[in-house]
């Protein structure tokens, strides 16, 4: 389905819109918001109507493999279309304009389109960006440099430069204009616990290490002036750009949550227990070091819940810093696990206490009584993509689905270890569910019936962290103890391996 929010109110616009017979890969405006175009797993893109909420007109019938992307153009006139190929089309009469844009690599996995409107850029699974010309219909050039997936695309905001991202773990700058590599910005620093984020217009790259956050200028490859942000005094576990491109947050082992202007390197800062804002760049007490450490930022960026290894979940108001409920009080024991739904009305928390709390974000009140079932901590919690759904699992190695509008279980209990099941999580199409335990394996699972649908992955050495899935649902990325990131073909079971050094922070993809 899809479905349209009004931001003030948070309430549906209409009731979801229902004509994909698969899960929606991507959706986006038109420049003027009158319509939505919705791109699915089932091969077609729907245009809607955001005012009747009723189709424009027939659903435009893409590629059998599935459509992973849709875009606008900047006058509304067509949209753009990747999955096997890159394919444009006229928006009010919904037919094809001209042949597909076809490269000689594998599927599209990332696409964007210029300012302009005269070029769309493609990132695919090998490594290759196609740049194509709109008018003329044919490929412009490609750009060879990225050893792996490309996850993502976007034009610099005078569409002179391209900037991608992928899953080599390199961010690298394209001159449109003269097609050539303008630089690369490689992350040099050792270790799996640092990582990378880009903003929504493709304008800015934050990396951190350790305690030290920076961020740079993707049309000069250079630190921005005065954005070299060592204020932290402890290892940085949490890093993201909020949806306005302008502010980055991030929370610190030394106890603060920080909210830093990109523009100017001015921070708010937070003492997590109790959410008041301190001075600028005032260091507080630092907390005893215990784990986990939890975070969660909700879908629209409005919301940041926290828990550090206690029994209450903290929620706050990003823009203003001030709480937006009292602390969540329910567990009677640590939480463990914490996840926003889809929507980000809801939060699902799983504890020592053996239950799963699911949370309203509005009233900060319990949405249902507690879904107990689980004989043991619960240590993942995860919304399946639609929000329908809840997968969690627990220290016995017992995977459950429930019914977020009942709370009942609706399949399993099954065992998906022999010991500790650490993560759960959805494939983006909601149809399995992949898993990693203490037994160092990595699993997926048939999210109806509860059976595997494979053997189980090995490769790692020690137990497994954290799962996630690529946004298209071919790759399983997992990141074990073993100080390793594993990138799985969820088909095959085949890994590519990325190592670090030993005692390397966890860090979790998605």
């Amino acid at each position: 389905t899809v479905c349209i929010w009004d931001v003030q109110s948070e309430k549906l616009v209409h009731p979801p819109l229902q004509g994909h017979t698969a899960g929606v890969r991507s959706v986006a405006f038109s420049p003027d918001s009158n319509w939505v175009v919705s791109g699915s797993d089932d091969g077609m893109i729907c245009l809607w109507d955001t005012t009747t909420g009723t189709l424009v007109h027939e659903p435009l019938r893409g590629r059998p493999y599935g459509i992973s992307y849709v875009a606008f153009s900047q006058d509304g006139k067509w949209i753009a279309s990747g999955g096997e190929t890159v394919k444009l089309w006229d928006a009010n009469s919904g037919q094809p304009i001209g042949s597909p844009l076809r490269g000689r690599t594998s599927s599209v996995t990332a696409l964007a389109i210029s300012p302009d409107s005269k070029f769309v850029v493609s990132g695919s699974g090998d490594g290759v960006i196609h740049l194509w010309d709109t008018v003329e219909q044919a490929l412009c050039t490609t750009f060879h440099g990225h050893s792996d997936e490309v996850n993502s695309v976007a034009f610099s905001g005078d569409g002179q430069y391209i900037v991608s991202g992928s899953y080599d773990r390199t961010v690298r700058v394209w001159n449109a204009s003269t097609r050539r590599t303008e630089k690369d910005i490689v992350r040099r620093f050792a270790g799996l616990g640092d990582s990378m984020a880009v903003s929504l217009d493709g304008e800015r790259i934050v990396t951190w290490h350790n305690d030290d956050i920076r961020v740079w200028d993707v049309s000069t490859g250079m630190i921005v002036r005065g954005q070299h942000w060592p204020e932290h005094t402890a290892y940085v576990l949490y890093v993201a750009f909020l949806p306005d491109g302008l502010h980055v947050l991030s929370w610190s082992d030394d106890g603060n949550v920080r909210v830093w202007e990109v523009s100017t390197g001015h921070v708010r800062v937070w003492e997590v227990s109790t959410g008041q804002q301190i001075r600028q760049f005032q260091k507080v007490l630092i907390f005893q070091r215990r784990w986990p450490n939890l975070a969660a930022i909700s879908p629209d960026g409005k919301y940041i819940a926290l828990s550090r290894s206690e029994e209450t979940i903290h929620i706050w108001d990003i823009s203003t810093g001030e709480r937006s409920q009292e602390p969540l009080e329910g567990h009677t024991d640590e939480v463990t696990s914490l996840a926003f739904s889809p929507d980000g009305k809801h939060i699902a928390s799983g504890g020592m206490d053996h239950t799963i709390r699911l949370w309203d974000v509005e009233t900060g009140q319990t949405a249902c009584a507690p879904l107990e079932g689980h004989t043991d901590s619960v240590e993942s919690v995860a919304f399946s993509p639609d929000g329908a759904y809840l997968v969690s699992s627990d220290r016995a190695g017992v995977i459950r689905i429930w019914d977020c509008a009942t709370g009942q279980t609706i399949c399993g209990p099954w065992r998906g270890d022999d010991d500790c099941v650490r993560s759960v999580v959805f494939s983006p199409n909601g149809r399995c569910v992949a898993s990693g335990g203490e037994d160092g394996t990595v699993r997926v699972w048939d999210a109806v019936t509860g059976e595997a649908i494979r053997e189980p992955f090995r490769g790692h050495t020690s137990w497994v962290r954290t799962v996630a899935f690529s946004p298209d649902g071919k790759c399983i990325i997992s990141r074990g103890n073993d100080d390793t990131i594993r990138f799985w073909d969820a088909s095959t079971g085949q890994a590519d391996d990325v190592e670090g050094p030993r005692g390397a922070s966890p860090q979790r993809f998605t």
